[in-house]
């Protein structure tokens, strides 16, 4: 894997830039977890956490049970359960359904075209967007996809410069329109779809450029796609590594990629150019916050601390 990733990237991190300086573990798995607008983290499975930062002290909210993903929305959490997705509302977290008929493992909270509420994938295949209304949340469909793969990862960013946010979800961005009541259009990023879970991404920006990871396959990939002059095309692909495996935790910070693995016990934490930082900790969500990096995962919450005289931005694209 280094030497995929150095083509592209110079001066990066040693493993010896980050420090682990905490490791918070729990008795019940984490199933999903989201960080709140305070920057607290909040996790949950069969008992919802809060964990203070950068302390990690936590405190157990609610008891519960949910099934894998979900997502905060303010305060509340939406999650998928047995009784189909559900929104668990604070201070009491009694579970409310949303859609018992939904089956989801991604979603945002996301205010779109003036409107608050929730946007999912259903089964991988269908975009919606659910929002609260009486005597039940109603919903919305986005867009359906017709592709081999299983689609994930939610994004909201103006792609188009129209200065309305377009939605960017697996291997698409979908253009947002003027007004809620109008259609959407849909246009390829790339075309991964080969296998049954590999649009089912984690992305993030880097710039201008899309990183976006193979988040639920092993061996995964990771590439940066940058758009054309026209966002219409399909994007130009860099592939920076195809050996990973289940990379779940993707975050980045100036022009540093950190990613992380949810692969059981041999699951690494590693910088853009391959080095490890660390192993042992499978991770479903990556969190930096100034100089700490958050890895949340099955087990708790690990910190760790940019070592003294590091940089905040290393690796410069060429």
């Amino acid at each position: 894997m280094r030497a995929s990733l150095s083509l592209l990237f110079v001066l990066t991190l040693s493993a010896a830039d980050w420090r682990l300086l905490s490791t918070q573990t729990v008795k019940e798995p984490v199933l999903g977890a989201g960080v709140a607008e305070d920057g607290s983290i909040y996790t949950w499975g069969r008992q919802l956490r809060r964990w203070k930062v950068p302390s990690l002290e936590s405190k157990v909210l609610a008891r519960f049970d949910t099934a894998e993903g979900g997502c905060l929305m303010g305060r509340d959490v939406v999650a998928p359960t047995p009784g189909g997705l559900a929104i668990f509302r604070a201070p009491h977290y009694r579970a409310e359904i949303i859609d018992a008929g939904a089956v989801v493992w991604d979603c945002l909270a996301a205010t779109v075209l003036g409107h608050s509420g929730v946007l999912v994938v259903h089964r991988g295949m269908q975009v919606r967007f659910y929002e609260p209304s009486q005597p039940r949340w109603t919903y919305r469909e986005i867009y359906s996809f017709y592709t081999p793969s299983e689609q994930a990862g939610l994004l909201l960013r103006d792609i188009d410069g129209d200065g309305h946010p377009d939605l960017v979800c697996g291997n698409y961005w979908i253009q947002s329109p003027a007004q809620f009541d109008l259609p959407w259009r849909l246009f390829a990023i790339n075309t991964l779809s080969d296998r049954t879970r590999s649009a089912s991404a984690r992305l993030a920006f880097l710039g201008g450029r899309l990183v976006w990871s193979e988040s639920r396959e092993s061996p995964a990939r990771l590439a940066i796609f940058t758009p054309e002059r026209d966002p219409r095309l399909i994007w130009k692909m860099e592939t920076l590594s195809s050996t990973l495996a289940y990379p779940q935790g993707l975050a980045v910070d100036g022009q540093e990629i950190l990613i992380a693995e949810n692969a059981a016990g041999g699951s690494r934490l590693l910088n853009q150019a391959g080095v490890v930082i660390a192993t042992g900790w499978p991770t479903i969500l990556l969190q930096l916050r100034d100089n700490s990096l958050f890895q949340i995962g099955a087990l708790g919450v690990r910190r760790f601390d940019r070592a003294p005289g590091s940089s905040d931005t290393k690796g410069v694209v060429h």
